[in-house]
């Protein structure tokens, strides 16, 4: 059956999250703001979140798309829905969080203000979140004299080195740049589980700016760590570690030496992992495609060994 269009797409990538997926179902029955599909990409749960899911469309309450795929990772669930996108905007809620009761109207809002300011640049507003006890999460503090900024997630991730939970409303659009979730083509693909997701959205505000919202609009859960996502630092975090790493230092060149020591954070933990995975120095350096990355990167090899015998004590943990 095919789909109705709406103006904004609810999409949640998911795996194994039965215990947790509730609750965001909740929170979206509560939005005020009523247009919009719940978009379900599936990566290949083993629990009951299918069966789950099957009783929240037989409630008929909201307007639910669900698809199942393989696992491969979140990158790879991003993807596969990006093809599937109708609506105008999208916002992406993981599936062990929650949308604030006003977040899709608030949303709503600020791109009708977007609109009447005739700003066509602007692909993106990001809004605050906070955690399960209130307090929101980041170390920006928004100016006093307004409730937004206008930026883009480079500038404020990487030469501001402003790192915050967010929660993001996409233009549609925007997830139809050119290769935007592809990266079959580059060194270790085939090793990797989860393409971080800051490489697409470093790749989106090479196009467009980002409205910053000093207003949250999700609560976010640290309960859970079966998803799609893990805090274990093992053999295959590594993995993923190298490829993110490598992608993000090539791509934004220009950015890297305007923070230092986020720069050098990130040469550490790519070299890091490398060794701890034994991969071949020449090939770890090749993949860089900047000199004085290559440079910089053989100047930490004697400390990230160090790091890497700490990191493959616990791949077999």
């Amino acid at each position: 059956m095919a789909q109705r269009k709406h103006k904004y797409t609810i999409l949640t990538p998911t795996y194994n999250r039965e215990r947790t997926i509730g609750r965001l179902y909740e929170s979206l029955k509560r939005q005020t703001y009523k247009d919009f599909l719940w978009l379900i990409v599936d990566d290949g749960s083993q629990d009951r979140t299918k069966q789950l899911i099957e009783e929240f469309i037989k409630e008929g309450v909201l307007d639910i798309e669900y698809h199942y795929k393989e696992n491969g990772g979140k990158h790879t669930t991003l993807l596969y829905a990006s093809k599937l996108l109708l609506s105008d905007y999208v916002v992406i809620i993981d599936d062990d969080d929650e949308a604030t009761d006003d977040c899709l109207a608030v949303f709503d809002d600020t791109w009708k203000k977007i609109a009447s300011e005739g700003r066509n640049d602007i692909g993106a507003i990001r809004a605050l979140s906070v955690d399960m006890n209130g307090h929101v999460s980041g170390n920006y503090s928004p100016p006093m004299d307004s409730s937004y900024i206008d930026s883009n997630y480079i500038e404020m991730e990487w030469v501001r080195g402003k790192h915050l939970e967010n929660i993001t409303c996409w233009k549609s659009e925007t997830f139809r740049i050119p290769r935007l979730f592809d990266d079959s083509d580059k060194w270790l693909y085939d090793k990797v589980k989860a393409v971080y997701e800051t490489v697409f959205w470093n790749r989106i505000a090479r196009q467009y700016n980002t409205r910053y919202l000093f207003t949250p609009l999700r609560i976010y859960y640290t309960d859970s760590m079966d998803g799609l996502t893990n805090s274990k630092f093992n053999e295959q975090k590594c993995y993923n570690h190298v490829f993110t790493k490598y992608v993000q230092l090539n791509e934004q060149d220009e950015y890297n030496w305007k923070n230092p020591f986020h720069l050098l954070k990130m040469l550490g933990e790519y070299m890091s992992c490398a060794i701890a995975l034994r991969l071949p120095m020449k090939d770890v350096l090749k993949a860089l495609d900047s000199r004085r990355n290559k440079i910089t990167a053989v100047l930490l090899l004697i400390p990230s060994y160090f790091v890497s015998i700490r990191l493959r004590k616990d791949f077999d943990k």
